[in-house]
């Protein structure tokens, strides 16, 4: 984890967050939906195969809007982690 970029991704991301850092909202603008992701991606755990539950319940400790699939979806999309094609188990990489 890189202190340096979540903190300056809290930042950026400071309309869309609450007091505990968590996203509250998803934005419209593409460039801050990538900033959610992105900040998402660095607080998932390291390395390590997954099930879509684990997945989940890791995404929901950093969010409040309730649409866990919506990010884990963005995360695969922006290759952050990788999925069986059954979706039975998902890969966090290493950043």
């Amino acid at each position: 984890m890189n202190k340096e970029k979540i903190d300056e991704l809290r930042i950026q991301l400071k309309n869309f967050m609450d007091k505990d850092f968590k996203i509250t909202s998803y934005p419209a603008k593409f460039s801050l939906k990538e900033k959610v992701i992105d900040y998402v991606s660095h607080r998932l755990p390291r390395e390590g195969q997954y099930t879509e539950k684990e997945i989940n319940a890791f995404i929901n400790e950093l969010h409040t809007f309730g649409d866990p699939a919506l990010i884990r979806r963005e995360l695969v999309e922006h290759g952050y982690i990788k999925r069986t094609p059954d979706g039975s188990k998902y890969f966090i990489k290493e950043s």
